[in-house]
């Protein structure tokens, strides 16, 4: 009996261990469950985490986006306004420069007036200088054959001879000169 009690405590102690392995195999799934449980629930919220991130990036990128078209927006305005400013220096500088040549012509033209009018002025001085010289060598002549009584007399009349017509002939040399230069001045306004 004691040898059954042997074999009865062995039966027994296999039982029991079998219990305990069915006990632990039954266990097993749920602890698996368990774990597998808590592995879903922890990637189904790494998915959410990621969704939000994925989120908060999308809605960054969206910032920088709407930041850069803005930033391409004033770009555009500000090349669009240096570009008519510089239309209208070219218009500005095209006209400075039509200006400017005109100018030269002008300044050219009344340098060429000026000159034609000194050269008028020296020629009309000239011409009274010679027209004084020849009237001096008639009167000196005529004074040498006059008797000496009349020099006086005849000096005087040939000087407010001579006076009236240097006044005549000077008085017409400007005339003339006045009259060339009116001319010349209309011609080039037709």
């Amino acid at each position: 009996m004691a040898l059954k009690k042997k074999r009865g405590n062995g039966n027994l102690q296999e039982e029991n261990l079998e219990a305990a392995n069915i006990s632990h195999k039954q266990r097993k799934p749920v602890f698996e469950i368990e774990k597998l449980g808590k592995t879903l629930q922890s990637l189904h919220l790494n998915v959410i985490a990621s969704q939000q991130k994925r989120k908060m990036v999308l809605v960054q990128l969206e910032q920088q986006i709407t930041q850069l078209e803005k930033d391409l927006t004033d770009a555009r305005k500000l090349c669009s306004q240096k570009d008519q400013e510089i239309c209208k220096r070219d218009d500005l500088l095209k006209k400075s420069k039509a200006a400017l040549l005109q100018a030269r012509e002008d300044i050219k033209a009344e340098v060429a007036e000026v000159e034609h009018s000194d050269r008028l002025v020296k020629l009309v001085k000239a011409t009274a200088e010679d027209t004084q010289r020849e009237k001096a060598i008639l009167f000196r002549a005529e004074i040498r054959q006059v008797p000496q009584p009349f020099h006086f007399q005849k000096a005087q009349e040939f000087a407010s001879q001579d006076e009236k017509l240097l006044m005549e002939s000077s008085l017409k040399d400007c005339q003339g000169l006045l009259s060339e230069q009116e001319a010349e001045t209309l011609r080039p306004d037709q």
